[in-house]
């Protein structure tokens, strides 16, 4: 008896998170599609009951701009293709969402970060009387969020932020065309950083190979991302060039990208 009790209550949770976790989607989704802005300023939401007052819960990350980004549910994705073989999930509160950025990131070359964001968030509201504030979590960075006290974990999609990046850059499209003519792509050759930089967090440095890009990485990448270890220890980057260049000259230039990231980077972690 006891035993389907426990049962029925662990059921009932699931059904009480799922549903928030739809509903925060489905705001975030509903904002969206409307084209509306909650987070340069609050946005008040009128109901029979009263008006509600939806805000961006104060974040610490300088580079983190919902504004100046499309925030789309994952849910509303479907994933596949060459590069994609798997989706690799986390259960647990929130919505997980895929932030694109609307312009390229200012200084991108000297931030060693995508000239674009593309980016996994997850959405968590939080309501204090008739106001709701948003916070747009890192699954990579944070395992567990915190509602009403206690902690729970923190909902993730690992793959869709992946290949909403692929799709709206096409990196593959570039290979051929960077080994059959490197010099008109060498502004191509460069280290990128796929996450915010983590001094705690070891760096594992990727390279392609001959008539290839980043992306053939892809697969492998998307499941370690999966392993909660991984996460918590190890960060991806990797480094692109055209590989018609010869090996010593694409080695030279990956070695004046390493002392470049010394420089800007405080590295308490060893590189893979």
């Amino acid at each position: 008896m006891r035993r389907h009790r426990s049962l029925h209550v662990r059921r009932t949770i699931g059904v009480v998170r799922d549903e928030y976790n739809f509903a925060v989607a489905r705001i975030l989704s509903t904002l969206h599609e409307a084209k509306i802005d909650a987070w340069t300023r609050p946005l008040t939401v009128p109901s029979a009951k009263g008006d509600y007052v939806l805000t961006n819960r104060r974040d610490p990350r300088k580079k983190w701009n919902p504004a100046l980004c499309d925030i789309e549910s994952a849910d509303e994705f479907d994933v596949g293709g060459v590069f994609i073989k798997e989706r690799n999930m986390k259960e647990g509160i929130g919505a997980p969402m895929v932030a694109a950025g609307r312009a390229e990131n200012e200084g991108f070359h000297e931030d060693f970060s995508l000239q674009r964001v593309f980016y996994g968030v997850t959405a968590v509201a939080r309501f204090s009387g008739r106001r709701c504030e948003i916070s747009f979590e890192d699954p990579l960075a944070t395992e567990t969020v915190r509602l009403d006290g206690h902690a729970f974990p923190l909902a993730a999609d690992f793959t869709v932020p992946v290949a909403v990046m692929l799709a709206s850059t096409d990196p593959e499209k570039m290979g051929l065309s960077r080994l059959l003519n490197p010099a008109k792509y060498a502004h191509t050759a460069r280290i990128t950083r796929l996450q915010p930089y983590d001094p705690d967090k070891t760096v594992v440095l990727v390279v392609h190979g001959l008539n290839s890009s980043p992306a053939t990485w892809t697969p492998m990448i998307n499941s370690l991302r999966d392993d909660e270890r991984i996460r918590r220890n190890y960060q991806f980057w990797f480094y692109s060039h055209p590989s018609g260049y010869p090996y010593p000259h694409a080695a030279a230039i990956l070695r004046e990208q390493l002392d470049a990231i010394e420089k800007r980077f405080p590295l308490k972690k060893k590189w893979s």
